[in-house]
């Protein structure tokens, strides 16, 4: 069987998701951004 690396993701976040996990995108959580990950 022959995956995407798309289709891969998407399953990932939905597994993520299903067991309580937030998705994020990279620029919400970039240093400066309202939703940073960290502040260091």
């Amino acid at each position: 069987m022959k995956m995407s690396e798309s289709a891969v993701e998407a399953a990932a976040l939905a597994w993520f998701v299903g067991i309580g996990y937030k998705i994020a995108h990279g620029a919400e959580i970039a240093p400066g951004a309202p939703g940073e990950e960290r502040p260091d």
